[in-house]
């Protein structure tokens, strides 16, 4: 359904009488469209400054997230509605303290993957390609906690949700066409319901590791991120990335050869080398089997890998899905291990990879 959409610049609400012209829309609708501003820098917890919401076809509204009661009054009124987010997890995250949690999702973005061969497509790229439409002037950097927000500002936020659910509408229609719109509803309540994907494998340089400093570098990212939310920093601003990878290298099994390196933090070293020293024994103790599937590059097994996602590369081609939500890395080492694809992976990877895996 192409819904007619008249972009005006529009005005950042900021008291509860002003809602009105909203609450009437949202009560007439069975989902709406939602999106945030905010600022992640140096904070465990994102801070959010600004919510964008449209109903289909609909005006779209841009709030002042700095008066938390403005989402409050609007909770009783999107409960119980389909929401539509592009890369909904961390907007959801946001937004349940105060305008609760939606009773289904449509990720754009997690949809995209089940009917192309992209992800994460990003929001501009799935306008353009799906929608044959131009985004509004990027903004995303800018600084959204000054008032009064500009006019490129204020357009950008309402941009985005103007064009989400008719947006949502052209993806259903690809899904529905490949047989995959229930398939869709369980991937994404799985994917957003699963763990944060900044893990150790987003970091520059883990897949060289082998399998034991793996192992450690997944322990050491699960204890940095531990301290970031104790402390109320962001977990890059309590130990960079790059230290970690050294420590997983390295494997020093005492606080004095943490200390040693100078290129360490020293008043890290100091406060948490204990921990850090026991951490690193501690894994190191562990049993083969248990520790993260790495292939050695050059060999045997490493190529069996580039085989498999190869087979993945063709056959999300073929069938219209895409390899990168279907086959992370993970699951294409665990496949390239012979452990077969489980629940929905399995029925679109499908017997022919498993059976590849095996071999």
């Amino acid at each position: 359904m192409a819904y007619q959409l008249v972009m005006v610049t529009p005005k950042l609400l900021t008291e509860i009488h002003e809602l009105a012209p909203l609450i009437d829309l949202l009560d007439g609708s069975d989902r709406l469209a939602v999106d945030t501003e905010f600022h992640p820098e140096r904070r465990t917890v994102p801070e959010l400054f600004v919510v964008s919401i449209a109903v289909p076809g609909g005006t779209p509204f841009v709030l002042d997230a700095k008066n938390p009661e403005l989402l409050e009054a609007l909770a009783s009124h999107v409960a119980g509605k389909q929401w539509v987010l592009h890369s909904a997890r961390q907007d959801l995250l946001l937004l349940r303290p105060t305008l609760g949690a939606p009773s289904s999702v449509f990720d754009t973005q997690i949809a995209a993957g089940l009917c192309t061969t992209v992800y994460p497509a990003g929001f501009s790229w799935l306008l353009r390609e799906i929608l044959a439409a131009e985004p509004e002037p990027e903004a995303t950097m800018s600084d959204w906690s000054v008032r009064p927000l500009s006019t490129r500002q204020l357009r950008y936020a309402a941009g985005d949700v103007a064009r989400l659910c008719e947006l949502a509408d052209c993806l259903q229609d690809r899904l529905d066409s490949l047989g995959r719109s229930e398939l869709a509803t369980d991937v994404t309540k799985t994917i957003l319901e699963a763990e944060s994907r900044r893990t150790w494998r987003h970091i520059r340089g883990a897949d060289t590791l082998t399998p034991l400093a793996a192992a450690i570098l997944e322990e050491l990212v699960v204890f940095r991120d531990r301290l970031a939310s104790e402390t109320g920093t962001s977990p890059s601003a309590v130990l960079a990335d790059g230290h970690l990878l050294d420590l997983a290298k390295r494997q020093p099994m005492t606080r004095e050869r943490i200390e040693a390196n100078r290129r360490f933090p020293r008043r890290f070293a100091t406060q948490h080398g204990e921990r850090l020293a026991e951490l690193i024994q501690r894994v190191s103790r562990r049993s083969p089997h248990l520790l993260p599937v790495r292939f050695t590059r050059g060999s045997q097994e490493e190529a069996h890998r580039a085989g498999i996602w190869a087979s993945i590369l063709m056959q999300g081609q073929a069938d219209q899905w895409a390899a990168g939500l279907v086959a992370p890395p993970r699951v294409v080492d665990e496949l390239a291990a012979g452990i077969a694809p489980r629940g929905w992976r399995a029925h679109l990877l499908g017997r022919q990879i498993g059976l590849r895996a095996k071999s």
